[in-house]
């Protein structure tokens, strides 16, 4: 049943093509009638894909809306970059929160971009330094880069730049993280140079369910992880 091509877009298809024929001379030379052809396959085509891509979107909205939490974030991929439908930031932000929500440490992660840069929703970099923190407690590195970054300047929690190097320290220890080493290295390295040579030899790794996120200057109180509301359309 799901090759069945949606009855509109045949009818629109088989208009086209009827209609590409009647503009065309009675004894229409080969290549015409070719081009015929290959305008109704195309048609055809774009009817398929189309057909198959909003099955696709509807199936993965279904499962995001049943509590998928692969579906949700992959959802917000889609809607962030605009593949394959149309782009929203908003709705990505609120896919990637449900994700963040269930658990997803790399929906965690994005989820805090887009509360530390207000993407798709009101800026809050306190709260996006509590995801961060959500995603490095599970090994997540980007998160604990980021969440780094923010200590060490003081954005949305206290300014700490030695909690931000120890920090780094763990996130070195991170396991399947290999790729992000280069990142972490050369954050350590302009971190380190905010302390002293003594601080960074006495530095040893941060184990982050030990670290407690104090408001910023910029920030808000300590609170919890709620995710954004579903933008309205």
């Amino acid at each position: 049943m799901d090759r069945l091509l949606p009855i509109s877009t045949r009818v629109f298809a088989a208009r086209r093509a009827r209609a590409v024929a009647r503009a065309l001379p009675t004894a229409a030379p080969v290549w015409q009638m070719l081009a015929i052809l290959l305008l109704g396959a195309a048609l055809l085509l774009a009817g398929l894909l189309g057909a198959g891509a909003a099955r696709a979107d509807s199936r993965l909205l279904d499962q995001a809306r049943r509590g998928d939490v692969t579906a949700a974030e992959l959802l917000a991929a889609q809607y962030e970059t605009g593949g394959g439908m149309r782009q929203s930031y908003s709705e990505a932000a609120y896919w990637y929160g449900r994700a963040a929500q269930a658990g997803s440490r790399s929906a965690q992660f994005s989820y805090g971009q887009f509360l530390e840069t207000g993407t798709g929703l009101v800026k809050d970099e306190a709260a996006a330094a509590r995801w961060y923190l959500k995603a490095t407690l599970q090994g997540h590195a980007g998160a604990a880069v980021n969440l780094a970054g923010q200590l060490a300047t003081g954005r949305g929690v206290q300014h700490d730049p030695l909690a931000a190097y120890s920090l780094l320290l763990r996130a070195r220890q991170f396991r399947g993280q290999e790729s992000m080493q280069p990142t972490v290295d050369a954050n350590l390295a302009a971190i380190g140079e905010a302390l002293s040579g003594a601080q960074r030899k006495a530095a040893t790794p941060l184990d982050p369910a030990h670290l407690e996120l104090a408001a910023g200057a910029q920030g808000h109180a300590a609170g919890g992880t709620a995710v954004a509301a579903r933008p309205a359309h």
